[in-house]
């Protein structure tokens, strides 16, 4: 019994050797210590999972009301057939588990906005350091804001549509979906349901390597103060440099 714990403690600390050196010890208590909420468990959401679910012995929660459908199989790499017709986040939760049992995670099949996070986080108790938006509507994105705005939560968004993806990271609700998308953002009508699963992946690799930039500094990342468009038809992207000053 012994010899296995010796063995198990060993596996655990090897588990990350080969990205904990790119890490400062800051950044990687921080990583650690952090508890973050995914808005999404889909496309973007599921990949995004994937990857910080390899990264440290993180505290995720998964929001999202919805059951998976054949589409989904395309781009929703935490699914597979026999999944079909089953709750995303609760599929989610256990494979997640399944690949790194140091996870500490909580499936909530319900929509994110103000009134449900407020439920599960009451003001003054403790609340997730950060928001991964995986949404794919401007009107459910709305309920991020105002989270952003109650709770002074970063929230790293992301979009998807057909060939194209566009990334930033809000680090404040000052700038945030307003400010770079107009004040009538939640009427924006939502992105087509068509686009390549690698337009999926590499967005969500961006949300993910924002994370990394907020562990090493939480008060500027690399695209706090940019919106990245990515052109999947093209391997391009391109930085809208955003008004600090708004």
């Amino acid at each position: 019994m012994r010899r296995a714990m010796i063995m198990s403690g060993a596996m655990k600390q090897a588990r990350y050797t080969r990205h904990r050196p790119l890490l400062s010890d800051s950044a990687w208590l921080r990583l650690c210590s952090s508890r973050v909420a995914i808005a999404g468990a889909g496309g973007l959401g599921s990949h995004v999972l994937t990857a910080l679910s390899r990264l440290g012995p993180m505290e995720l929660e998964l929001w999202d009301p919805g059951i998976t459908d054949e589409p989904d199989l395309n781009r929703q790499v935490l699914y597979g057939p026999a999944d079909v017709g089953n709750s995303k986040v609760h599929v989610a939760a256990q494979r997640l588990f399944e690949q790194n049992r140091e996870l500490r995670i909580t499936a909530l099949d319900q929509e994110i906005s103000l009134r449900s996070y407020a439920r599960r986080h009451p003001p003054g108790e403790s609340a997730p350091v950060l928001i991964f938006d995986c949404l794919d509507s401007f009107a459910a994105r709305g309920g991020l804001a105002d989270i952003q705005q109650a709770y002074q939560t970063p929230v790293l968004h992301a979009g998807v549509e057909a060939w194209y993806g566009q990334a930033s990271t809000f680090l404040t609700p000052e700038r945030s979906y307003a400010r770079v998308f107009g004040p009538e953002f939640r009427n924006i009508p939502p992105a087509d349901k068509p686009v390549f699963p690698h337009v999926v992946s590499a967005l969500a690799a961006i949300q993910v390597a924002e994370f990394l930039g907020w562990c090493e500094n939480p008060e500027a990342t690399p695209l706090s103060d940019k919106l990245l468009m990515y052109d999947g038809r093209t391997s391009s992207t391109a930085c809208i440099s955003l008004n600090t000053s708004g």
